[in-house]
């Protein structure tokens, strides 16, 4: 199982500036993980923290195959014994990208016991394994 956490902040134009961004700091960041997860071979932890909404987390989890990840921004690539993850070019505002990137490439040799975030993509998506 591929597990991934996107982290999403959103705010209008007007909620520029420095009082704003005060508000936001530290809400990009990585969250528990809700569990059990569903059997599948990705599965999607999303979290919205919305302007609209006092920036109060709206959390789901969804379970499918690698098209999950690419709704998420990711492509994922499988080695013999590694998954390659790298991130898609996407329409975020800052920084803008031009291709591609990688993010991690992730395989069983230095694994650590017990879940970790392993890479984090523009976006605020997070790779855990």
């Amino acid at each position: 199982m591929i597990l991934i956490q996107r982290v999403r902040v959103r705010w209008t134009a007007a909620a520029r500036g420095a009082p704003a961004a005060n508000a936001r700091s530290g809400l990009a960041r990585p969250r528990p993980l809700p569990g059990p997860f569903p059997e599948a071979e990705v599965v999607v932890h999303d979290v919205l923290a919305d302007q609209a909404v006092g920036y109060q987390d709206r959390e789901g989890v969804r379970a499918g195959g690698v098209a999950l990840a690419r709704e998420a921004g990711l492509w994922l690539g499988y080695g013999r014994a590694s998954v390659v993850v790298d991130r898609l070019p996407g329409s975020a505002a800052y920084p803008r990208p031009s291709a591609s990137a990688r993010v991690r490439r992730a395989g069983p040799r230095r694994r650590p016991p017990g879940p970790v975030v392993r890479g984090r993509a523009r976006g605020g998506a997070f790779l855990t394994v």
